[in-house]
């Protein structure tokens, strides 16, 4: 958000912005890592709850602080949330794990054991990342909101690793097939299987959106499901997207999927469409915004 985007911030938005960009500088100082490049200059955590803010609308000084320290909060959880990302490493040495062993029955307990002694740097950063953010959480002083966002935090590990884990079996159940349509085939049927697990990945944005519906959204009005869902569903091809790309070479048949492309073009064009129909006008206008960061 801000110059890059062409979106004005709000006053809280550009207060949390300054905040976390304290935060960055201070934590940067005690190891040579750049753990910046973690924190999402999108903020799209922050754009979700302001989506469905009227701009002409001032709030309380007690209110604008709260709000700043709140947005600050979500968006230092969800740097954190980078930092524990499923990576192509961890998805590449699953993979070999369960090639190894395809004789007997995968046992994820016993690799989430294994996978959490490997305590990296990154790993580190997260946990400091989710201690920060509940300062600036706790300073909004409300619990209800406070448990609802750690609630989402617990979906997103949990759908993350379902997500990963389903997919490295079925990668390797096959990878021994020759035909690239079978695997094309076979990878779409996954996908689409693992809907709920895609979603659950980007359950901390959900919560954003909830959570500025809940503070600005009209009692009169209807919550707009579907084009939330479209927002939390195209952000979460386009990353299992970019995962596809970065993986090596040897997997080849999930970097040439059309399917994720064209599933992302399709939801595109039908959150355009039901983002027309939305009023009143500056909602509408608000969330054509916020669609451009998205993409």
């Amino acid at each position: 958000m801000g110059q890059k985007t062409g979106i004005k911030l709000s006053i809280e938005v550009s207060e949390a912005k300054n905040i976390i960009l304290k935060e960055l500088k201070y934590l940067s100082g005690f190891y040579p890592y750049n753990i910046k490049r973690f924190f999402d200059l999108r903020m799209l955590h922050a754009a979700n709850i302001m989506a469905f803010h009227d701009e002409n609308i001032r709030f309380s000084d007690d209110f604008s602080y709260r709000l700043a320290n709140l947005i600050a909060g979500i968006e230092l959880l969800a740097t954190g949330v980078n930092f524990h990302s499923f990576n192509t490493d961890d998805f590449v040495m699953l993979a070999e794990d369960i090639k190894i062993r395809a004789s007997r029955k995968y046992n994820s307990v016993k690799y989430k054991s294994q996978s959490e002694k490997n305590y990296t740097i990154d790993l580190l950063y997260g946990d400091i990342f989710y201690s920060r953010s509940v300062i600036y959480l706790l300073e909004y002083g409300d619990y209800h909101i406070f448990e609802s966002i750690l609630e989402s935090l617990k979906s997103v590990h949990k759908n993350r690793l379902l997500l990963h884990q389903k997919l490295v079996e079925t990668v390797n159940n096959i990878k021994l097939q020759t035909k690239m349509i079978d695997l094309e085939v076979r990878i779409e049927e996954i996908i689409e299987e693992c809907d709920l697990s895609i979603l659950g990945v980007n359950s901390l944005l959900k919560t954003s959106f909830l959570t500025g519906w809940g503070f600005f959204g009209n009692s009169e009005t209807a919550l707009p499901y579907k084009i939330i869902n479209d927002f939390l569903n195209i952000k979460a091809y386009k990353d299992l997207s970019l995962f596809f790309a970065s993986l090596p070479p040897d997997y080849y048949f999930l970097k040439k999927i059309k399917y994720i492309d064209n599933k992302v073009n399709l939801l595109k064009s039908r959150l355009y469409e039901n983002i027309s129909d939305v009023k009143p006008g500056w909602l509408k206008d608000n969330l054509k915004k916020l669609a451009k960061l998205y993409f």
